[in-house]
């Protein structure tokens, strides 16, 4: 039987409103960095030529944060029950249900497309072509609309009554849909935590050398402890570079898993017949409505999963010759030697191309289309500098600092 109304205890309404400023929080983090990508993309004034919201990982993460900005926007409408202290079914109800449904269900579906693509990426090198990211655009969007709109179109019935409605403190899909609750929202979240822990975990591990991918296949190699992480053509680029970008990595699955457990626990709890006390239960909603900040934050401090190469080109006086400072991060391409059937290491860099005049600073995003170098069984490369620097007084000609390598690209 559907209720049609439910008044607050005092104490419930301030449990509501820490809820509602937890999504507040999280609404202005989330509009602040939208507005800032929309900015860099309309004017192009950001620290790259071509702005993040033009690439495919940029279209999936627009697209988580439109999920987490409709998260935001469920909660903070929970304002007209705290002011009214009291919950009543009707439009405004339904519509705050299906927003919460949408926002939770697209979270959870674009958080494991950014997983998958993410692994695609860094474990196998495989690029996702414009036709497969629009296809992905429309499939997943369509996929959480009709979620969505199948429970009050079809699933409703009128002997469990309506399935949009009070449930709980707030309005969401209503007690009589047990198993729809489970079925259209929560396994999509564990679903996506299971992805997206399995995932990184692999490429933690693909990073440090216990795994190596060649094509599809993936091989299990025992590394000791004191190889670990080791590159054998640099050692602390490896350190400050790769092992950076794993345990950046790392915090997605943990951020997403931490702010989903609290809300799932006390649901199951619930589901087992069991009460969750009252400051649980706005722990978990509050913990769950700052999913758009810690998402916000990770974006800003992992903005790159692989190391960036920088051009900089600085300019000298007129009467003087014209000086180039090449600073290179360079990323490593993992081979097996068919001699001892142990992990090589190749570092590659690409040709420097110049298409700008004057002082500026160039940065190449996508570290992941360097081009591939031939595979050798035998030579390797040692040495443990952490970088490559060139220095010139020509246009096209460059001497390293070591005299050993010349011209005007290297690998």
């Amino acid at each position: 039987m559907t209720v049609s109304e439910l008044w607050y205890q005092p104490h419930e309404g301030h449990g509501v409103t820490a809820s509602v400023v937890a999504a507040c929080i999280s609404f202005v983090a989330v509009v602040t960095l939208l507005c800032l990508l929309a900015w860099v993309a309309i004017t192009g004034r950001g620290p790259t030529d071509k702005p993040f919201l033009r690439t495919h990982i940029g279209v999936y993460f627009l697209s988580l944060m439109t999920a987490d900005l409709a998260q935001t926007i469920g909660g903070i409408m929970n304002i007209r029950w705290v002011a009214a202290r009291h919950i009543s079914i009707g439009r405004f109800c339904t519509a705050q249900a299906a927003i919460k449904q949408f926002a939770d269900v697209g979270a959870a579906m674009w958080s494991a497309v950014i997983a998958i693509h993410t692994f695609r990426l860094l474990f196998f090198n495989s690029h996702t072509s414009h036709m497969l990211c629009f296809t992905t655009l429309v499939v997943v969007w369509g996929v959480i609309i009709a979620i969505v709109a199948v429970g009050p179109t079809v699933i409703e019935s009128p002997e469990k009554g309506d399935y949009f409605g009070i449930a709980g403190y707030w309005c969401w899909i209503t007690s009589g849909y047990y198993i729809e609750r489970f079925a259209l929202e929560y396994l999509f979240m564990f679903a996506s935590a299971f992805i997206s822990l399995v995932v990184y975990t692999m490429v933690f591990f693909r990073l440090r050398g216990n795994l190596v991918a060649e094509g599809y296949r993936i091989r299990i190699l025992s590394v000791a402890s004191s190889r670990a992480w080791n590159l054998e053509a640099g050692r602390a680029v490896m350190e400050s570079n790769t092992m950076s970008v794993a345990w950046q990595l790392m915090w997605y699955p943990v951020s997403y898993t931490v702010s989903i457990l609290p809300i799932a626990a006390a649901r199951w709890t619930e589901f087992s017949g069991s009460q969750v006390p009252f400051p649980v239960k706005m722990f978990a909603s509050v913990v769950f409505m700052l999913s758009g900040l810690v998402n916000t934050i990770l974006f800003v401090t992992t903005r790159r999963v692989l190391p960036p190469i920088k051009l900089r080109r600085k300019s000298m006086s007129s009467s003087g010759p014209q000086g180039i400072s090449i600073s290179v991060h360079a990323t490593r391409t993992q081979h097996i030697s068919s001699a001892t059937g142990e992990p090589s290491y190749v570092i590659s860099l690409p040709p420097p191309k110049f298409t700008h005049i004057g002082a500026q600073a160039y940065e190449l995003e996508d570290c992941s289309r360097l081009p591939e170098v031939p595979e050798k069984s035998e030579g390797r490369l040692s040495g443990e500098s952490t970088g490559i620097s060139f220095t010139g007084t020509g246009k096209d000609g460059y001497d390293t600092e070591d005299n050993s390598i010349r011209g005007p690209r290297a690998v």
